[in-house]
């Protein structure tokens, strides 16, 4: 019975388990004392405020260039420029009103927490700028506090609590940050509105035997569904003054 009831105890420690939410405060429920918490940025923590830079808009930019003739390298690239350039005008909003609330009263518990985003190093320096006008800090209880670079197939910066991983492996990403600052957390609570990024960070949790609780976060699912090529268009024309939706819309 004992040796039952340990198999049983181990098992449960080392679940590994991704839930489906459209609320970014569920993640409170999922929290363990000694647990990391990470977030992804784009379309979990932060959104533009119209459709020109969003990560739907990316995705769309990315298959246009492909659909251009453009070979899947040089497409990212012309995406990339694109991206980085309305990124560094554009203004954010939390995703959700509460967003930047729920991350502080994370804070508040003295837990550990960072964000890991498939941003590059040309965006590090605006990404804080931007979490900063919606008010989240994550250099709070980030678990390091120096700037740390190294090589994951492409550059990566861990910087204000921020793991820019530049569009690599996310999972590998982090347990390198994590093996290079020598941090083993007890358990792993992610949010992400990417299954395929859960499920990256899940597989390295496993290989380490570390319990992972995953979150793919939905809010914005129908407004990804319902981005329109056309107003993105608009205002990508308009780029020297970004127009909103209704402004994009009504032009002929």
């Amino acid at each position: 019975m004992k040796t039952f009831l340990s198999f049983l105890l181990v098992f449960t420690l080392l679940r590994a388990e991704i839930y489906e939410t459209a609320e970014f405060s569920e993640i409170e429920k999922h929290v363990a004392p000694g647990a990391l918490v990470v977030f992804d940025i784009d379309n979990t923590l932060m959104e533009p405020i119209q459709m020109l830079g969003s990560d739907q808009w990316f995705n769309y930019r990315y298959q246009y260039y492909i659909d251009k003739g453009h070979s899947k390298t040089d497409a990212l690239e012309l995406t990339l420029k694109e991206y980085n350039s309305v990124q560094n005008v554009t203004k954010v909003r939390a995703v959700q009103t509460g967003t930047p609330n729920v991350v502080s009263n994370l804070q508040s518990t003295g837990i550990n927490i960072m964000a890991l985003t498939a941003r590059g190093l040309a965006l590090a320096h605006r990404t804080v700028e931007q979490l900063d006008t919606i008010g989240i800090d994550l250099s709070r209880n980030a678990p390091a506090q120096e700037e740390i670079f190294f090589n994951n197939g492409k550059g990566v910066i861990f910087r204000s609590g921020v793991l820019f991983c530049s569009g690599t492996h996310k999972g590998k990403a982090l347990f390198k940050f994590l093996d290079m600052i020598g941090y083993k957390p007890s358990s792993i609570t992610c949010i992400d509105d990417k299954q395929s990024m859960l499920k990256e960070v899940e597989l390295l949790c496993k290989e380490r035997s570390i319990p992972f609780t995953g979150l793919r976060y939905g809010y914005l699912d129908d407004k990804v569904k319902q981005f329109s090529p056309q107003i993105a268009e608009v205002q990508l024309t308009h780029f020297g003054r970004i127009l909103t939706d209704e402004e994009a819309a009504s032009v002929k």
